[in-house]
């Protein structure tokens, strides 16, 4: 399911009659009995405007109702209030049962990556990777080339460029060819790989670092990106450095973010396009991190679309002794119990389990 939104010279009648004659074009063609078309398109929303006409009435009656329309408006208008509604996009959203989150899959390009690190060193595995990625229906792609785990060796501006260039490379010969692909984000802390990620492909920014820079911030606002701004206490990641065991996890996070956004939004970067990674794994004891995710719920009252990143993390060694690499199904786990939190994104490294078990669970709890 798609929402877009653009600007239309004509009157709404005009746009029906044009979307109904698209709809006519492609739906032609032989079709089983009973199966659904192969496009339906409704008008949602008519800036503030309403309208009552026989064969059409704007706000849609029934957009408000219907995750697979409030889900992707959330990249496009979170902070939004429709006509008539005292909440806004993302308030909605979360009124609504979440079974399905949007997916982003993780391509580290590093050798020293805790759980796959070098995975993907020469092309052809990195290419396959990919596409694969692109064709699986992931919202997102998150491509990272320096690690965050515990005592990695920071990398010169260069050096991060040169493991990233690759995967935009590929990505150019991908993306063209799709009629609807994922967003593209840049793991990076460093301004100036942004700006040269923008002259390949770009859409998202997620900063490990939290937004500490002004450099950064100044290069978010200038691109008109949405950032993803993790809470830490140094990157890389210092297992030695942790909160306080008695710290009040939820309100020690709140108060990062709000001065965080207040530093960001006074610097250019709408508040809309500041997204909250609570930093499982960084800064945290095994049992913080648990913590965040038992109470990630009370973190949505920040007003912005939360990520977790949870996958494949230390802390799921509290329930079973495994390696990074080998904790696929105490991530999926995990996720499954975020289903039904009001949270966003789920950052993880196998894509694809996750995108069928969320599948299947939310056929199972339709039919409830």
């Amino acid at each position: 399911n798609l929402v877009v939104e653009g600007e239309y010279s004509g009157s709404p009648l005009d746009l029906l009659r044009l979307t109904q004659h698209i709809e006519k074009e492609i739906n032609l063609g032989p079709k089983l009995h009973n199966s659904p078309r192969a496009l339906d398109i409704d008008l949602l929303w008519w800036g503030e405007e309403t309208h009552f006409w026989p064969h059409l009435q704007i706000p849609h009656p029934r957009a408000l109702k219907r995750n697979f329309v409030l889900s992707p408006m959330l990249y496009l208008r979170p902070d939004w209030y429709p006509p008539g509604s005292s909440l806004s996009i993302l308030e909605l959203s979360r009124l609504l049962p979440q079974s399905l989150k949007a997916t982003m899959a993780i391509i580290n390009l590093t050798p020293d990556s805790f759980s796959d690190g070098g995975s993907y060193i020469d092309k052809a595995s990195l290419s396959q990777q990919l596409l694969k990625a692109v064709n699986s229906g992931v919202s997102f792609l998150d491509l990272g080339a320096e690690s965050t785990r515990p005592n990695a060796h920071p990398l010169s501006s260069e050096e991060e460029w040169q493991r990233l260039l690759p995967a935009l490379e590929i990505l150019k010969t991908i993306l063209p060819k799709k009629s609807c692909r994922p967003w593209i984000s840049i793991d990076t802390y460093r301004p100036e790989t942004l700006m040269r990620a923008a002259e390949w492909y770009l859409d998202l920014a997620n900063d490990v670092s939290g937004l500490i820079s002004p450099e950064y911030i100044k290069a978010v606002g200038d691109l008109s990106l949405p950032v993803i701004a993790m809470h830490n206490l140094g990157i890389p990641a210092n297992p030695m450095l942790t909160l306080a065991k008695d710290t009040s996890i939820v309100p020690t996070l709140e108060k990062w973010f709000l001065l965080t956004l207040e530093r960001a939004t006074k610097a250019g970067i709408q508040a809309k396009n500041i997204y909250f990674d609570p930093g499982v794994g960084f800064g945290k004891t095994a049992h913080q991190s648990l913590e965040i995710l038992q109470n990630v719920s009370k973190l949505s009252r920040l007003g912005a679309p939360l990520l977790i990143g949870h996958s494949r993390k230390s802390f799921l060694s509290l329930f079973f002794s495994s390696v990074s690499s080998g904790r696929d199904a105490e991530t999926l786990g995990a996720s499954l119990a975020l289903l039904n939190k009001p949270i966003e994104i789920l950052r993880v490294h196998n894509f694809e389990a996750h995108l069928k078990a969320q599948l299947v669970f939310e056929g199972i709890r339709q039919n409830e």
